[in-house]
């Protein structure tokens, strides 16, 4: 009887131990508690409620407003969970509206439906529900988690020609301790991708361009690994590229939506050809068969807007999407497919502007045409 109570004591302690310190956790400012609130991240989060992985989430939080790359940053800082019974768990009060919203993005990030803030066993944590509508521990998600395929056909007659089939992979989830994917290989060369650099776009000389934070396009010889030449210009964050069939390099600077031609094949002389004033939130930029600009935009109504190269005016304008339009490729009738942050992918008849669709239960990131006429 006298070592069952001992054990009653020392649990009730223990309890009592755990929850001064969640006390604190909720009365110290966090770092993102800071971050979103000075920077004001409200439409940051209101465009980006359906991104999907810590990645993504931050690239389309920074890209929908750039003063909050930092709160994206904190969102996913390590330093400030909380390791509650050998678990870390995201601290937050279900009567803060920033805190609710700062739980759902920390679980998108780690590839869960959605988050919450709840009270569980008298502690206030952040509680992740998976796909299939189950609570799952946010930390336990992160490191065990990958990523599987499943394939999805969709035939627009419409719009596609008899015998192309539109294909794509939707995100799953599954706990398994292999690898996703596998490399056979040696590594050549490696040149950083991060939150400065993410753009890149291969010539078809061999050589690499990179664009960057600041106002430089970076070209890379790959073959010596080294940067080979610098295109300066007063515009920053050169964000999106495209070569025009004579060779000519457009690259869409996210600061200022500006568009920028350069001429790569003058050396001696100030290759900037042109300067091309927009309206539109770069995202994307699909260079059509007869030069146009197909633009997607993380913002902006995310309308894709299509552009004269020569002279920079709209020729259309493809109404439809609901969330950041990350890719877009022009079909060899002409039509063009785009993907997007809204979980749909859009089949476009560029003279008319309709489209037919198709939806997923999770954002479309990426899309391939094959040799054979499938789209994956």
């Amino acid at each position: 009887m006298q070592k069952t109570k001992k054990m009653f004591i020392f649990k009730a302690i223990i309890s009592l131990m755990t929850l001064v310190a969640i006390s604190q956790a909720l009365n110290e400012e966090k770092y993102w508690l800071i971050s979103c609130k000075l920077t004001g991240c409200s439409f940051a989060f209101s465009s980006c409620m359906n991104c999907f992985g810590e990645r993504a989430c931050k690239s389309c939080i920074s890209l929908s407003k750039p003063e909050c790359s930092v709160c994206a940053d904190d969102i996913y800082n390590k330093d400030d969970l909380e390791t509650i019974n050998g678990n870390q768990y995201l601290i937050c009060d279900s009567f803060d509206p920033i805190q609710s919203t700062i739980c759902h993005f920390y679980c998108r990030g780690q590839f869960a439906q959605s988050g919450e803030c709840v009270v569980e066993n008298g502690l206030p944590i952040c509680k992740c529900s998976s796909q299939s509508g189950s609570i799952t521990n946010p930390s336990t998600l992160s490191s065990q988690q990958t990523l599987t395929t499943t394939n999805h056909s969709i035939t627009t007659p419409s719009t596609l020609s008899s015998q192309q089939t539109l294909t794509t992979t939707k995100q799953s989830t599954q706990t398994t301790n292999k690898p996703a994917a596998s490399f056979n290989g040696n590594v050549k060369l490696n040149v950083s991708i991060n939150s400065y650099y993410q753009r890149i776009l291969p010539l078809p000389n061999g050589d690499l361009v990179r664009g960057s934070y600041s106002n430089l396009i970076e070209i890379w010889d790959m073959q010596q690994g080294v940067i080979k030449r610098n295109l300066s210009s007063d515009y920053s964050k050169p964000w999106v590229f495209g070569l025009l069939s004579n060779g000519d390099l457009v690259a869409g600077y996210l600061s200022s939506q500006t568009l920028l031609i350069w001429d790569l094949k003058t050396v001696d002389s100030e290759p900037l050809k042109k300067i091309i004033q927009t309206s539109e939130n770069f995202y994307c930029l699909t260079i059509l068969k007869n030069d146009d600009l197909a633009i997607g935009q993380s913002s902006n109504s995310y309308d894709i807007v299509i552009r004269n190269s020569q002279d920079g005016s709209i020729k259309k304008k493809l109404i439809g999407h609901q969330g950041i339009v990350y890719q877009i490729i022009e079909l060899d009738n002409g039509n063009l497919v785009s993907c997007s942050n809204d979980g749909v992918i859009r089949v476009w008849n560029v003279t008319s502007g309709f489209s037919s669709y198709k939806r997923f239960y999770t954002p479309v990131i990426s899309i391939a045409l094959l040799k054979n006429g499938f789209f994956f």
